[in-house]
C-alpha cells in the first residue's frame, strides 16, 4: 500500500515491514511536512512551527530532509531499503554542520527490519534495537540492547489482533526477567484498508483509562490518492493536554527533472575572498525546469537560470556541503548528487602578546574593570571583532586591541563556609572572530582582580604584569618553596582556608601541608600583591 511506503519512511508509524522506494517517471512523494503544536483547546495556528523538507534523487529516493535546525541523510541498499540515516546539528558558532547522531538498519532474508543500531560517528555501535518474530509485518518483540548485544536494557512486548490482515488491537507490555508490566493498549481503526486513527490506553488498576498521562489518539487524514496528508494527535502529559499535527505537501518528482555532475572547487586569485566556492553542473534534461536552487549548508540561494553558482555563503572554514534542485512551477524538485569541500582560510589566526594593563578597584556592584591589550594578527583576511573571554563562556567584544573588560563579582570573588571572602582567579584570552571562522586562542593571562588595584605601565613599563610578577619555586613542592626576593605570604586552600603564614622571608617550609593545589598570595617590601597557584607533593 502506497501510505504504509510513505508513513516508515517519515517514522509516523511503527511499521517494520522493509522500507523501499523505486524509481519512477512522475511519481507523488511529500515534498514537506508542516508541524503545529498548541494546548487542547486552543486554535491551530496559521503558521506552523518548523517546516522540514525532503528532497529525492532522480531515482525518486529521499536523500536527504532538512529544517532549520538540522538535517538527516538517508542511505539504501541494492533493494531499496534504507540501510542508514545520519543526523547533524546546526553551529552557528562554527557555521559548519556537527554530528549529531547515527543508526544503521539490517534486515532479515524476508526483508523484514531486524536491527536499528545507534551508532557512534567513529562506527562504533552502542546500542541496538532487536526486532523479532513478526506477525502480519509488526515485530511483537523489541529489545534494546547493549552495544555488545549482552544486556536486554528495555524490552518491549506487544500481542496483537487482526482483522483481515489489518491490525486492530495493540496491547504494549514491559518484560524485565521474569515479570511481565502491561503499559497501555492501541486499539486501531481502519476503514478501506488505511489506518484513520489509533488511541493508546495507559493501563492502571486493572483497567485501560485514556485520561491518564501518556494517552493519546492520533487521526490520519488522506487524499484521493490514498496519500496520507494529515496526522492529527491529542496527548495527555503531566503539563497538560496537547495537540500536535504534521501536515504533509505532495509533489512529483522525475527522473529528467534532476540536475546532475555538480562539482565544487574553491576559487583562488587576486581579489577573491577568501573561501569562495563556484558550483557547476549539467542542465536537466526536462523542459519544465526553470531554473535552479543552490543549496550551500542551510542556505538555498535565489532562482539560478544558469549552471554555475559563485558563492560565499559557506565560507566558514570547515566541512560544508553543496547540492543544486531543480525548480518546476516555482517548486523544488528533484535534487542533484551532494558535494562536500572542507574550507581552509589560513588567514584566521589568533591575536599575540595579550597584556594586563590595569585592575581598577572594585565597583559599587562587586566588579572590576580590568584593562587588556594585544597585537593585531597579520593576515589579509577579514577580521569582524575580537572575544576577550573571562571565562569559558562570557566574552566581552571588541573591535579594537585595546578594551576595559568589566569582571563581575561572581568570578571575581568566592566564599569560603566561615563567610570570608577571597580572590579567585580570572583567566582572560582573546578569540579573533573573522568572516571565515574563529581563531584559536590567544595566551592567556591570569588575574586576581580581589587582591587590589594594579596602575597602567608607564613609559618605562615599571607598572607592568611582567616586572611585578611573582616566581615560586619549585612548583610542585615537597618540602619547601622559595620566592626570588622577600615577601609576606599565605598560603589557602582552594576552598579559601589560611592553612600557613610568613612574613619577611624568602623561603616557606610546606612538608606539613597535605597533597594538593593551593593559592598563595604574596606582598613584597614595595607593597605589591601577588597571586600563584602551588601543587605540594610528597
Amino acid at each position: 500500500m502506497k501510505q504504509i511506503s510513505t508513513l516508515l519512511a517519515l517514522g509516523t508509524l511503527l511499521l517494520f515491514t522493509g522500507f523501499r522506494i523505486y524509481a519512477a517517471a512522475d511519481i507523488e512523494k511529500i515534498s514537506a511536512v508542516n508541524s503545529f503544536s498548541y494546548s487542547v483547546g486552543d486554535t491551530k495556528p496559521e503558521t506552523p512551527s518548523s517546516v522540514t523538507t525532503n528532497y529525492y534523487n532522480a531515482d525518486g529516493i529521499l536523500v536527504m530532509s532538512l529544517n532549520s535546525s538540522g538535517k538527516t541523510t538517508y542511505a539504501y541498499n541494492e533493494s531499496g531499503l534504507k540501510t542508514e540515516a545520519v543526523s547533524y546539528y546546526w553551529s552557528s558558532e562554527t557555521g559548519t554542520w556537527v554530528f549529531s547522531s547515527k543508526s544503521t538498519y539490517e534486515y532479515d532474508s524476508e526483508g523484514y527490519l531486524s536491527k536499528e543500531n545507534s551508532v557512534g560517528e567513529d562506527g562504533t555501535i552502542y546500542s541496538y534495537i532487536s526486532y523479532e518474530n513478526y506477525v502480519n509485518g509488526h515485530p511483537q518483540d523489541r529489545k534494546t540492547m547493549s552495544g555488545d548485544g549482552s544486556t536486554v536494557t528495555y524490552w518491549r512486548h506487544y500481542n496483537f489482533t487482526f482483522e483481515n490482515d489489518l491490525l486492530v488491537t495493540e496491547i504494549e507490555s514491559f518484560i524485565s526477567g521474569e515479570d511481565t508490566t502491561i503499559l497501555g493498549k492501541t486499539n486501531y481503526t481502519n476503514t478501506d484498508g488505511l489506518v484513520t486513527s489509533k488511541a493508546f490506553m495507559v493501563y492502571n488498576n486493572g483497567t485501560y483509562s485514556d485520561s491518564l498521562s501518556g494517552a493519546y489518539t492520533t487521526n490520519y487524514t488522506y487524499n484521493a490518492s490514498n496519500n496520507l496528508t494529515s496526522e492529527e494527535t491529542a496527548s495527555i502529559s503531566r503539563w497538560g493536554s496537547y495537540v500536535s499535527v504534521q501536515d504533509y505537501i505532495y509533489e512529483t518528482y522525475n527522473t529528467d527533472y534532476a540536475p546532475e555532475n555538480l562539482q565544487a572547487v574553491v576559487k583562488t586569485g587576486e581579489g577573491v575572498p577568501a573561501n569562495t566556492v563556484e558550483l557547476t553542473w549539467t542542465a536537466s534534461a526536462s523542459s519544465e525546469v526553470t531554473g535552479y536552487k543552490v543549496i550551500c549548508d542551510t542556505l538555498i540561494s535565489g532562482l539560478i537560470t544558469g549552471t554555475s553558482y559563485t558563492t560565499t555563503a559557506s565560507a566558514f572554514n570547515g566541512k560544508h556541503e553543496y547540492a543544486v534542485v531543480a525548480i518546476v512551477d516555482g517548486t523544488i524538485r528533484n535534487i542533484s548528487n551532494m558535494v562536500s569541500l572542507t574550507l581552509l582560510d589560513e588567514g584566521v589566526v589568533p591575536a599575540e602578546n595579550l597584556k594586563l594593563l590595569s585592575i581598577s578597584e572594585a565597583n559599587e556592584d562587586g566588579s572590576y574593570d580590568v584593562k587588556v591589550t594585544w597585537d593585531a594578527p597579520e593576515t589579509t583576511s577579514v577580521l569582524k571583532e575580537y572575544r576577550v573571554y573571562y571565562s569559558d563562556w562570557s566574552y566581552a567584544e571588541s573591535t579594537v586591541d585595546t578594551v576595559v573588560v568589566n569582571i563581575p563579582s561572581w568570578y571575581a570573588v568566592g566564599y569560603n563556609t566561615d563567610g570570608d571572602t577571597y580572590g579567585l582567579e580570572v583567566n582572560i584570552y582573546v578569540v579573533a572572530a573573522y568572516t571565515t571562522g574563529f581563531s584559536e586562542n590567544s595566551d592567556t593571562i591570569t588575574c586576581v582582580p580581589y587582591d587590589g588595584p594594579i596602575t597602567e605601565p608607564d613609559e618605562t613599563g615599571t607598572n607592568s604584569l611582567a616586572v611585578h610578577g611573582i616566581t615560586v619555586y619549585p612548583n610542585p613542592a615537597a618540602s619547601y618553596i622559595c620566592f626570588p626576593e622577600n615577601v609576606s605570604a599565605s598560603i589557602y586552600s582552594l576552598t579559601g582556608k589560611k592553612v600557613k603564614s610568613i612574613s619577611s622571608v624568602n623561603r616557606m617550609d610546606v612538608s606539613n601541608l597535605e597533597k594538593g593545589m593551593y593559592l598563595i598570595r604574596a606582598t613584597n617590601k614595595e607593597g605589591k600583591q601577588f597571586s600563584t597557584k602551588i601543587s605540594i607533593i610528597h
